[in-house]
């Protein structure tokens, strides 16, 4: 009978502005469109037992009060799991999670990019979840085989169109159903002692899925011996696919989604979302995700109801690049050595502001309406012999003026302190 959990259900929602004016977007909340920021989860158990008489739904629904223009700004991106990394919010410490603000620079044509050059923003976000990663390496060995079936058949497909001789198209078919059979022998991820507890449906899908592999198994290898025609193992290669991906469905992914932030001055104006387990690292190549520590690109969207007319979406409102790695504390060392050729610095930084008199720069008040030194939004006081190092750490020289390129626009000084990294 059908069963679930006891598990995590992550909820998304509306943008977190933390603003008491009504937003258009309040009713991604009520699940009317893709939600685009994490609002919370829920633990949730299901569990079905067969009763001799139906008995009359008694569930009473709880009362709503029981539950508790871009160019022109400075441009941040927000890397967030969960609440952790989101900066508006209070209730876990606070980290790394965010791009410094920078002022972007028209091209002479069409777009407009950030000025990094040789210098590419690093953030991190340190949080702590449940150990679900038998449930999401699962998920990413049977993606992988779905992957390599995808590539093979569109190999096939190219051979067939470029009308290659029959036996070498056969050749192609042969070698990946050769290719096939051997995925459906490598075994399933174990559940650990240190793991999160296995659930019923965790056993049951683990047995489906084995006996699911093994039946693909015996048509692949009987399939082997009696196709006759290219397009006949065009087929069944297909077949297989679909069952494949039909079994990497994981109904308890409990792990919140990351999610990447566009930030224009305070405003959030375009999102991504990726599901943790494709950028999560495990020693066995077969059980990481796909785009684990590897460079790609994304296009960000705007957010968006499902009431919206698509003809006002169809722009894309930034394209980013990005290395994506998400493991285990103990893990980090694998991290650090996709960056062999780079060097990584871990600065700190504190902003000048100053107000014109009379052609005279100062930085008292009045005229200044902020702190003479500031974080970046200019709402918090920042002064130089304010930071404090993190044991183990020294200070290397003394402060310098750094006006960073785009900035330079703004006519905003920004001062850094390069400390070397701990031993």
């Amino acid at each position: 009978l059908p069963t679930f959990g006891p598990c995590f259900v992550n909820l998304y929602g509306s943008p977190r502005e933390y603003s008491d004016l009504p937003d258009r977007f309040d009713a991604l909340n009520l699940g009317k469109g893709e939600g685009v920021a994490y609002r919370g989860r829920v633990l949730l158990e299901l569990t079905t037992e067969l009763l001799e008489d139906p008995v009359k739904n008694e569930v009473k629904p709880m009362e709503a009060d029981v539950i508790a223009r871009i160019r022109d700004s400075a441009i941040a991106f927000e890397v967030s799991i969960g609440n952790h990394g989101n900066k508006l919010d209070d209730s876990v410490a606070p980290c790394a999670s965010t791009t410094p603000p920078t002022n972007p620079v028209y091209d002479g044509e069409a777009y407009n990019y950030l000025p990094w050059g040789d210098d590419k923003p690093c953030t991190v976000v340190d949080s702590q979840w449940e150990d679900i990663s038998y449930r999401l390496c699962a998920i990413n060995m049977l993606l992988k085989i779905a992957d390599r079936l995808s590539r093979n058949i569109e190999k096939i497909n190219v051979a067939v169109v470029a009308a290659l001789i029959p036996e070498e198209q056969a050749q192609l078919a042969i070698a990946s159903l050769d290719e096939f059979i051997l995925d459906c022998t490598r075994p399933l991820p174990k559940w650990e002692p240190e793991n999160s507890p296995e659930t019923e449906l965790d056993k049951q899908l683990r047995r489906v899925r084995e006996r699911e592999l093994k039946n693909l198994y015996d048509q692949a290898m009987k399939a082997r011996e009696t196709v006759v025609s290219v397009e006949e193992a065009l087929t069944q290669l297909k077949a297989y696919r679909d069952v494949i991906l039909n079994l990497a469905v994981e109904p308890q992914r409990s792990l919140p989604d990351i999610v990447i932030w566009m930030l224009s001055g305070n405003k959030r104006v375009a999102y991504h979302r990726i599901p943790a387990h494709e950028i999560l690292f495990h020693a066995n190549e077969e059980f990481r995700g796909r785009s684990c520590g590897i460079m790609q690109t994304i296009n960000l969207k705007k957010p968006r109801l499902s009431t919206d007319d698509e003809n006002g979406f169809w722009k894309i409102p930034a394209q980013i690049r990005v290395i994506f790695w998400l493991g285990l504390e103990k893990e980090q060392s694998n991290w650090r050595e996709i960056f062999t050729e780079a060097k990584v610095q871990v600065v700190a930084e504190t902003y000048e502001n100053q107000a014109s008199i009379m052609g005279k720069w100062v930085t008292t008040r009045p005229p200044l309406t902020r702190p003479a030194w500031s974080d970046n939004t200019g709402r918090e006081e920042l002064q130089k012999d304010s930071f404090r190092l993190p044991e183990g750490w020294q200070w290397d020289g003394d402060w310098f003026l750094n006006p960073e390129r785009s900035l330079l626009y703004k006519k905003v000084s920004e001062w850094y302190y390069l400390p070397p990294p701990s031993n």
